[in-house]
């Protein structure tokens, strides 16, 4: 008897199934999956996917039990030494050799609105102004300053748009002024700024996603003095890492040595400008259209078995049409030979 298994021709249609097979799942792929991104990048010609949107930014409170003030002094014998501040009832009670005394008050400066009338009476903030004293600096000259505040602040959208939309936004005012002289007074000037690295969702933020964005910055229960430096700097790439923050640009000091001030005190002024921003959102239509192909990506998964089967319709069905061999019985003159296996 013959070996069918070994024929040549079986293994040729073996290569022509396998082929048959992959450009099926390549064809059903293409026109499931990737056709519909292709329809969607078209589309985004006639039905934007991001705008731009004017936000106010405020009222925004500075988180003081997070707050750290850091001062270069001199003594009288030219040694050098930093003092520090801080609003946080953990590290004062952990080193005081080094900590000051101090105060740290703010206000927020505000305009109203006269006009559309539905907006009438309703307040913009425009400026907020901190002021920082420092006590307690006996026979030693402050050679700068340098802050670390967490903010809270309020992004709405401007009024003139229909659209609606509210998020608390925890940054950063991070600043570092170096003097060659004495000082006592430091005025601050600056306004914040917005870093956006990818678009927001207009309507729909979930919880998570908000207290993503308000997260705390210091941990007042594991900040120690010892490994003071080395949390921040982790704060610090925290915050660059993040999709959306807040940080001060434009900065300006203003540095003087006014002898009317205070023996032993050190005082510090920021007035930080508050103006309309402008942030990148995405559209309703891209937010619906990203769900519902998400959704009909599911579907076809549950729906994977009936075109595993459609493809054994298609293609076993043709495997045993090929297969099937038929034995003609020989004829009379033709005897088996049992030793050679031969007709």
């Amino acid at each position: 008897m013959v070996e069918i298994f070994h024929h040549p021709e079986e293994k040729v249609f073996k290569t022509t199934f396998l082929s048959k097979t992959s450009l099926f799942y390549l064809i059903t792929s293409f026109i499931l999956f990737i056709g519909p991104v292709i329809i969607l990048s078209y589309l985004k010609n006639i039905w934007p996917f991001y705008k731009y949107i004017p936000v106010n930014v405020g009222p925004c409170i500075p988180e003081i039990n997070q707050a750290f003030i850091w001062i270069p002094t001199v003594d009288q014998y030219n040694q050098v030494d930093f003092k520090m501040w801080s609003g946080s009832d953990n590290i004062l009670n952990t080193v005081r050799s080094n900590m000051l005394p101090g105060s740290f008050d703010y206000v927020t400066h505000e305009s109203f609105i006269p006009f559309p009338a539905r907006d009438a009476g309703k307040s913009v903030s425009k400026a907020i102004e901190i002021s920082i004293t420092l006590n307690n600096i006996v026979n030693l000259s402050v050679m700068g300053a340098r802050l670390f505040i967490p903010i809270t602040c309020s992004l709405k959208i401007s009024s003139r748009w229909k659209d609606t939309f509210a998020l608390n936004l925890t940054g950063l005012i991070w600043n570092e002024y170096l003097s060659l002289t004495p000082i006592n007074n430091l005025f601050i000037q600056s306004e914040l700024v917005i870093k956006q690295t990818q678009a927001l969702r207009l309507h729909g933020i979930d919880p998570i996603e908000r207290a993503n964005y308000r997260r705390t910055l210091v941990s007042a229960n594991r900040i120690h003095y010892n490994t003071l430096t080395y949390e921040l700097d982790n704060i610090m790439y925290d915050i660059m890492d993040r999709n959306l923050t807040i940080h001060l640009g434009k900065v300006h000091h203003l540095a003087s040595m006014d002898k009317t001030s205070p023996t032993g005190s050190f005082s510090i002024s920021l007035m930080i400008h508050l103006s309309e921003k402008e942030m990148l959102f995405e559209t309703a239509f891209i937010n619906k259209i990203k769900w519902v192909y998400i959704f009909y990506i599911g579907i076809w998964i549950i729906f994977l078995w009936p075109i595993s089967w459609l493809k054994r319709v298609v293609f076993e069905k043709r495997l045993i049409s090929d297969n099937i061999m038929e034995f003609v019985k020989p004829p009379p003159n033709v005897h088996f030979n049992k030793n050679i296996n031969e007709w």
